[in-house]
Parts: structure tokens; sequence; C-alpha cells
């Protein structure tokens, strides 16, 4: 797909991702965001985030033919290690080293925590809110390892889900940092960031 469109007065002020999927009837808003991200959709000749709001008059460019498909299924990894602390038949619990990412960021990346776990569960492939999260309910930040829990039946994705947002499960965090703190305990009450 190749198009190029601009934006009127109404768009103005409206989020990237939301305003070309309403230029493209059929095109999720999903699938919208991973061309963004991708770089097959520039705003006035440059990359740009999802969420970046339109001003009237931007060219918003589209060239999808090269980008990876969005709903393509996940590539099986079976090189990348897994280091799995439990499993039954509800559940795999995970340690995700860190340097490895829970998920493609972008359609077509397959160095992901997701693309080595349906290379030994295939059956989580279909479990799930998106075929690009088989049975996951949370994820951890590349840089972070941890524990991860993962799904393998729809009822077990149903009931992590809900507890993860009623906020039912504990997540207990231990921070490495690099250099000497000015005092030797005490507490931060500041953003993550």
């Amino acid at each position: 797909m190749k198009a190029t469109y601009r934006v009127d007065k109404e768009g103005a002020g409206t989020r990237l991702d939301a305003w070309l999927a309403q230029q493209l009837p059929g095109v999720s808003r999903s699938r919208v965001q991973k061309w963004i991200k991708a770089g097959s959709v520039l705003r006035n000749g440059e990359k740009d985030t999802p969420h970046a709001a339109l001003e009237e008059g931007d060219e918003i460019a589209v060239d999808a033919v090269d980008a990876p498909d969005a709903d393509a299924p996940l590539v099986p990894r079976h090189d990348i290690p897994l280091e799995i602390v439990y499993e039954d038949e509800h559940v795999v619990v995970v340690n995700k080293p860190s340097g490895l990412i829970v998920h493609p960021a972008v359609p077509g990346e397959s160095e992901t925590l997701a693309n080595a776990l349906i290379a030994k569960y295939p059956e989580i492939a279909k479990i799930g809110d998106a075929h690009d999260r088989p049975g996951i309910v949370h994820r951890l930040d590349r840089e972070a390892s941890g524990l991860l829990v993962v799904a393998r039946t729809p009822a077990a994705f149903a009931n992590l889900k809900s507890q993860f947002q009623s906020h039912v499960v504990k997540k207990e965090y231990a921070v490495l940092i690099d250099g000497e703190p000015p005092q030797d305990e005490g507490t931060i009450r500041l953003a993550i960031g």
C-alpha cells in the first residue's frame, strides 16, 4: 500500500495513529501503530510516534509495501533459551533474562520471549488478546530480568488478566545501581523514569 494524505482542519490535534486509521477503512489502529513504529509511515517526510498530535497541513505518507505483515503469525525461535521456573497445564513461569524483549515492538521482529515461548509451547499461539503476545498478561522492560507468568489456556489468561488489572498480584523489584548513593538508606517517592 502506497498513499499520501493531507491533514485538514478537522484532523488537527488528532493522534497520528487514530487519524490514519480513520483514513484507511479496514486497517486496524494497532496495524497502523506497527507501520508507524516500523517507519512505513512518515509525517512531513520524517518518522514520528503513533501518539504524535497532527497539525493542519501535515503530509502523511504511507508506504506499507515493504512493511512486514502486522498480522503474520510469530516465527517460533527454538534458538532462544528459556529458563522455566514452573509449569503446569495452565501456566508457565519463565525467568526472562536482561536484554530480551517480551514481545515484538515492530512487525517481523523475532528475537523475543514470545517467539521462544511459541517454539516450546505452540498451543499458546491463540491464547490472549493479541497474536504477537501469546499468553502474555504482563511484561518486563528489555533491560529488566525476572519472572514472567504466561497463560497456557484461555481460562488461565482471563484469570491472570483479571488479577493484574485489579492489582491482586504483588510485584517486588530489586534494583542494581552503578555508583555510590549519597546515603545508606532512605525512601524515594518519584516516578521511575
